[in-house]
């Protein structure tokens, strides 16, 4: 996503993709190969916390945490958000694909947030990049 590598994120997502982004708006595997390709939304890094991954059967799920930096085109500035994620897979045809991404957005302040995500500044871009 973040090296807008549509031809690779199509192999790697189901056709029956549903992606849910942080902002309640639903994609499937058209509309959202669209937007990274035309510019549309830029991923700038997704740096992910506290990820577990299980696997039963051929289904796969992953969930975790991840501080996000994107740019939307018709915004000006970067957006960066904390999120929750949730991601499920299917093997097929021997490799594995994404059916289902739902992300919500994580208030920074509560209580229950890992303060270990990298804390960035707009028009920063972590070291570790």
């Amino acid at each position: 996503m973040t090296h807008r590598d549509t031809t690779m994120l199509s192999g790697l997502l189901a056709d029956s993709l549903i992606y849910i982004h942080s902002s309640g708006v639903i994609d499937n595997k058209a509309s959202f190969l669209k937007d990274i390709a035309s510019g549309r939304i830029v991923y700038i890094f997704i740096l992910t916390e506290k990820v577990t991954a299980s696997i039963d059967g051929n289904y796969a799920w992953i969930y975790g945490r991840a501080n996000v930096r994107f740019k939307l085109a018709s915004m000006t500035g970067n957006i960066d958000q904390y999120i929750s994620f949730v991601e499920v897979y299917v093997h097929k045809r021997y490799q594995w694909q994404l059916v289902l991404c739902h992300n919500a957005r994580i208030d920074s302040n509560a209580p229950y947030f890992n303060n270990t995500v990298p804390q960035v500044k707009a028009g920063e871009v972590p070291s570790i990049y």
